[in-house]
């Protein structure tokens, strides 16, 4: 691989190319090279699976927090307003 096509890589998608970085190194140079396909497609699954579920955990948590500094009024009106319904949604 030349420069100009690691630097692509590198910025085009950066998750992807830091994915691919930590197999690489996790695993060694040999142990990639003999693998195949779907042991490498295992590892890289791995990875996102733990890098989503960090991601979408700080993102609750964070969410949860917002929430939590809100006035209930205007929770609730958001909720309404964004077409989120909390309880019986019929209308009287």
């Amino acid at each position: 691989m030349d420069f100009e096509t690691f630097d692509r890589l590198h910025k085009s998608d950066p998750l992807l190319f830091s994915l691919a970085m930590e197999v690489f190194l996790d695993k060694g140079r040999v142990a990639v090279q003999e693998s195949g396909s779907e042991e490498l497609t295992i590892a890289i699954l791995q990875k996102m699976t733990v890098l989503l579920m960090e991601k979408n955990l700080q993102t609750a948590i964070h969410t949860a927090e917002a929430f939590a500094g809100m006035d209930t009024g205007t929770l609730l009106d958001y909720a309404r307003r964004s077409g989120y319904f909390i309880g019986d949604t019929s209308v009287n």
